[in-house]
């Protein structure tokens, strides 16, 4: 919706939430690579200072959280799986410049982890590809971080299991109320 807009603000943040669709052939596999799932995702755009700092400051955000909720998770460099077949050189700077962390959290009974959410560093591709400017001609840049929520879901059942006595008790009293 941005297509070819100058914006005004260089401080910009937007959320959504929606059915993310992707088709990762041979990676789908259970909760852990769904072709359609639930995604709520914080975009912002400005300068490559504001980008970062938005980004670190939700990854600290849900850290913090999964860390009172005694949660095990772990933070890792990651690259885009969808980039394709012929695409390692997009991964490879991805992760040699740390422009993508996930957060997993552990799954027990597979003894492995899930990615629950991403955290994405665009530099200026995002706007170069869609003419994005400022007004006032500055640098733009773009990030993101999106969240999966059935990955989560699948995440919180493994680790605390199904009775609500046993989950975060801010979580179970949202749940309780329905």
């Amino acid at each position: 919706s941005l297509r070819g807009q100058s914006l005004a603000n260089d401080q910009i943040l937007f959320t959504a939430q929606a059915h993310c669709h992707r088709n990762e052939g041979a990676s789908v596999e259970g909760l852990r690579r769904l072709q359609t799932f639930t995604m709520r995702e914080i975009i912002f755009f400005g300068s490559a200072d504001f980008v970062e700092e938005k980004r670190t400051w939700t990854l600290d955000h849900l850290k913090t959280l999964f860390h009172q909720w005694k949660m095990k998770y772990r933070v890792v460099t990651a690259g885009d799986p969808f980039f394709g077949t012929g695409a390692e050189r997009k991964r490879a700077y991805q992760t040699t410049f740390r422009l993508k962390y996930e957060l997993q959290l552990y799954l027990p009974h597979r003894e492995d982890w899930i990615a629950i959410a991403s955290f994405n560093n665009h530099q200026d591709t995002l706007v170069k590809s869609y003419g994005i400017s400022l007004k006032s001609g500055g640098g733009l840049f773009s990030g993101c971080t999106g969240y999966g929520y059935e990955r989560m879901a699948y995440a919180l059942y493994s680790q605390k299991g199904t009775q609500p006595s046993s989950w975060p008790k801010e979580l179970s009293a949202v749940l309780n109320k329905g």
